[in-house]
């Protein structure tokens, strides 16, 4: 046996004994794993930046051409409702506080604007 078979390098750069136990060992690797997907997921979203609509850019005109064609249809604007819409268990019903903020300005900017 090496020196270093009994030691597991974290992401900090610090050795750390690793467990006898085997169910302790996996607890230990599964912990490391997460912290490490989760660094790697939050590096990866600062490099995108916001993400407007289902992750790509879209600039102004586009979303406003969007909004003119979905808010005089009731249908897509249910379906697009269902979409992003979160079932809690005990029965209420959530959407993204985002998604409210854009359509809410959307149609303001429709109204102030006259594109009607």
């Amino acid at each position: 046996m090496g020196s270093s078979q009994g030691l597991l390098r974290t992401s900090r750069g610090t050795d750390s004994v690793t467990p006898p136990d085997l169910a302790d060992r996996w607890e230990l690797l599964t912990g490391e794993v997460a912290s490490r997907t989760f660094a790697k997921r939050k590096d990866m979203l600062k490099a995108v930046g916001k993400r407007p609509y289902r992750g790509v850019p879209v600039d102004k005109d586009e979303l406003r051409g969007r909004w003119m064609q979905v808010r005089k249809d009731t249908q897509q604007i249910v379906d697009m409702l269902a979409e992003n819409v979160k079932m809690k268990p005990d029965g209420r019903v959530l959407l993204p506080k985002e998604l409210i903020a854009s359509l809410i300005s959307s149609e303001a900017s429709v109204r102030e604007g006259g594109f009607d």
